[in-house]
C-alpha cells in the first residue's frame, strides 16, 4: 500500500514539475526553463462535476467544482456538494457555511443562565437572557472577535447583578445609552474598569449590553431605559 502511494506521488509530482518547466539541453547538459504561464487543468470543459478527493481514514475532504452549481466547493466528503465547508460562486463571492451556520444557530437558541455564571468561548456569539436578582457573569478570557450579548427579560426586585472579567482584569472600555436624561447618571461609561454593576432597582425589560473583545479589551455598548441601569467600577 505504501508502495502504491509513493509511487503515485511520484507520477503527480513529475507531472506537476513537467508542465511548470520545460526541459532545454544546453551543452553537454539538461537545464531546466521555468515557463512564462504553467498551469494545471483539470476537465475537459464539459458539464460534469471535477474534484480532488482526500481519501482519509475517519474522515474524507474534498476540493470540488459543482458543475451543476457553478460552484467551487471545500467540504467534508467525497461527494461533490455534500457538506460544505466554503462555497465559491461563480460571481466569485464566498461564503464560510461552516461559520454562518454555526454563529446563526448560537443567536437563535441564546441561553438562559440561573445562578453564577462563568461564560468560556464556547459563549461567543450568544445571547444571555438575565433577569435572577444577584446573579454574577464572568467573562472569558479575552478572544479577537467574541461577542456576547446580555438582555434583561424580567426585572428583579433585590441584589444587584454584575459582569466581571476574568481575573478581574481592568480592561472594560466604551459607552451606554440611557434613554433618561434627568440625572447625572447619564451615559455610564467604562474606562479600564473590570465590573459592570445592573441596578436592582432601575432594570427595565428589553435593556441590553453587548461586549465585543479584539483579544486584549471588551468594548461596552447597550442600551437602558433609565439612568443608573448600568454603572462601572473597579473592583480590584
Amino acid at each position: 500500500m505504501k508502495k502504491n502511494v509513493l509511487i503515485g506521488l511520484t507520477l503527480v509530482l513529475t507531472v506537476l514539475i513537467a508542465m511548470a518547466f520545460a526541459d532545454v539541453y544546453q551543452g553537454d547538459k539538461w537545464t531546466f526553463a521555468r515557463q512564462a504561464a504553467p498551469q494545471v487543468v483539470i476537465g475537459t470543459g464539459t458539464a460534469i462535476d471535477t474534484q480532488i478527493t482526500f481519501d482519509g481514514n475517519a474522515e474524507d475532504f474534498y476540493i470540488a467544482l459543482d458543475d451543476s452549481a457553478d460552484d467551487l466547493i471545500i467540504g467534508l466528503g467525497a461527494t461533490a456538494g455534500t457538506t460544505p465547508a466554503i462555497s465559491i460562486s461563480d460571481s466569485g463571492s464566498s461564503v464560510l457555511t461552516t461559520t454562518v451556520d454555526n454563529m446563526i444557530a448560537s443567536y437563535e437558541t441564546g441561553d438562559s443562565p440561573n445562578g453564577d455564571t462563568t461564560l468560556t468561548l464556547a459563549d461567543c456569539g450568544s445571547t444571555q437572557f438575565i433577569g435572577a436578582a444577584g446573579d454574577d457573569f464572568t467573562l472569558p478570557t479575552p478572544t479577537a472577535g467574541c461577542i456576547i450579548d446580555f438582555v434583561v427579560d424580567a426585572a428583579w426586585a433585590t441584589t444587584a447583578m454584575t459582569i466581571i472579567t476574568a481575573s478581574s482584569a481592568n480592561i472594560l472600555y466604551g459607552i451606554t445609552t440611557e434613554a433618561e436624561t434627568d440625572t447625572n447618571d447619564d451615559g455610564p461609561a467604562c474606562a479600564g474598569n473590570d465590573t459592570i454593576t445592573l441596578s436592582e432597582s432601575l432594570e427595565t425589560v428589553g435593556d441590553w449590553l453587548q461586549l465585543r473583545s479584539n483579544g486584549t479589551n471588551w468594548y461596552v455598548r447597550g442600551v437602558a431605559k433609565l439612568d443608573g441601569a448600568f454603572a462601572c467600577s473597579t473592583a480590584s
